[in-house]
């Protein structure tokens, strides 16, 4: 893993785990799961990818800064919800149209799920 992956995936763990640290469970939304899921996600083979949140998702790209020209967004992310699971999507995350294919509790699942629609990509 070159440096500035590595950097990318320890600052997306450390602001998960800052986010999750601020999170009341009784009335904040996203409830605090989304460290679970950075860990999940970087102990697959996806931590060749960059990782970002972006409104209570959790997306992946060829690069550390994904506005920038020649970064591509990979065409599935998980989005947290209200009552605590993972949402696995297909497709952009910045479309109207991607398709739920997986609602998970447990972050290792939604993980590999989102592995599994990835696995061919970048």
């Amino acid at each position: 893993m070159d440096d500035e992956l590595r950097q990318s995936w320890e600052w997306q763990l450390q602001a998960a785990q800052d986010f999750d640290d601020s999170c009341d469970n009784d009335r904040t939304w996203p409830p605090p799961i989304l460290t679970a899921l950075v860990t999940a996600v970087h102990a697959t083979t996806l931590r060749r990818l960059h990782p970002f949140t972006s409104h209570a998702r959790l997306c992946l790209s060829t690069g550390p800064r994904c506005w920038e020209a020649g970064v591509t967004d990979a065409p599935a992310f998980v989005s947290l919800d209200l009552e605590g699971h993972y949402n696995v999507w297909s497709g952009d995350p910045y479309t109207n149209s991607p398709t739920l294919v997986l609602e998970a509790v447990d972050a290792d699942q939604a993980a590999a799920e989102l592995e599994r629609l990835l696995i061919a990509w970048a």
